[in-house]
């Protein structure tokens, strides 16, 4: 160990005992005298303790056959220790009562926040919850400037006044549900959502192109069964399937049949129930043929579906928009929406001049 006169730093010379001199030796590590940095394969520390070398450089704490190990933070309450939360080799960087920033772009730019309630953010626009974080339990947000796709766990109203979880397609403002599926925890079902819901093959025909079909919607959760049966004498009996039956509310039934005969006198349907039908031929026929039928009925689980319910149902949560801004939104979502309808229904009546 040696003490520079004018200097006042300290450096530690290690080497060949056999050769006792500053200039033959390596230093091994120095200590400045103006400031107590201390540095180690560096004769310029620039921190309280700086570690320089070509061959790895490192520090290690704790024991090589043991779990110990920390390294603190001005505290116990602040760092990175092994054997965290008592668990074999696990490592932990941990703090208390305060949030863990990261980031990849400089110590001022924060990218990634995990706060002391569990939840992480990434950037300003996805946002992931821990399980029993209140309403936020085991959510997923992301956010686009543009609209977003969001799974989460919020208090919501479905019309009927259950609350549930959602995989959410949001609007432009990222206020509001505009499509995708939730589940009631209340009844412990799931709801499909959208504007349009199609089912797409590829085109048999041309392989460059697909067939989209878009699903028939109407004002109540509906079922059918349909098929083709015989009329014998003037008559017949229909038994439905069992899987239409357990299914199927008594109340709001209909029947369609269509005879497949130009003899026929027509059909009526005299009798029918969530089990079968009975079909007559009217003016008292006796006609042999078959004949087309179709039943729709309302699923017992949905007798109560609303179809007109509040818009603020599908409004999502968002610290950004006030009522006020969300009511704006909407007015304006919907005067779009009308205005494009418009213009499609001018096109289709061949109105608009091109």
């Amino acid at each position: 160990m040696f003490g520079d006169r004018f200097s006042g730093n300290i450096r530690f010379i290690a080497g060949d005992s056999g050769v006792f001199s500053t200039g033959a030796q390596p230093e091994r590590m120095r200590i400045l005298g103006d400031n107590g940095f201390v540095g180690m394969g560096t004769t310029s520390p620039a921190t309280n303790l700086d570690v320089r070398g070509a061959n790895q450089p490192a520090i290690t704490v704790g024991t090589a056959g043991g779990t110990d190990g920390a390294l603190f933070l001005g505290n116990p309450a602040h760092g990175l220790r092994r054997n965290f939360n008592g668990v074999g080799n696990d490592v932990g960087l941990y703090t208390t009562a305060a949030n863990l920033q990261f980031s990849a772009n400089g110590f001022n730019n924060t990218q990634m926040t995990l706060n002391n309630a569990g939840t992480l953010d990434v950037g300003t626009r996805v946002q992931i919850a821990p399980v029993g974080n209140g309403t936020q339990d085991g959510s997923i947000v992301a956010r686009r400037q543009d609209g977003s796709l969001a799974l989460f766990n919020t208090g919501f109203n479905d019309g009927a006044g259950f609350a549930g979880y959602q995989i959410a397609l949001v609007n432009n403002a990222g206020n509001a549900f505009t499509g995708g599926l939730y589940h009631q925890t209340g009844t412990n079902q799931a709801t499909l959502v959208a504007n349009i819901k199609n089912f797409v093959e590829p085109n048999p025909r041309d392989a460059s192109t697909d067939i989209y079909y878009a699903s028939m919607e109407g004002p109540e959760a509906g079922m059918y069964t349909r098929g083709t049966s015989t009329l014998i004498n003037g008559q017949a009996v229909i038994t439905l399937p069992s899987h239409f039956s357990d299914l199927a509310s008594s109340q709001g039934l209909t029947v369609i049949v269509t005879p497949l005969s130009a003899d026929s006198m027509g059909l009526a349907v005299v009798g029918k129930s969530v089990t079968g039908f009975q079909v007559r031929e009217l003016m008292r026929g006796t006609g042999t043929y078959q004949f087309d039928w179709e039943i729709k009925a309302v699923r017992k689980q949905h007798l109560n579906y609303q179809v007109v319910r509040p818009w603020t149902d599908r409004r999502i949560a968002n610290p950004d928009i006030s009522d006020a801004q969300a009511w704006q939104i909407r007015e304006r979502d919907v005067a779009e929406t009308n205005a494009r309808a418009a213009v499609l229904e001018a096109q289709a009546s061949g109105s608009v001049q091109r």
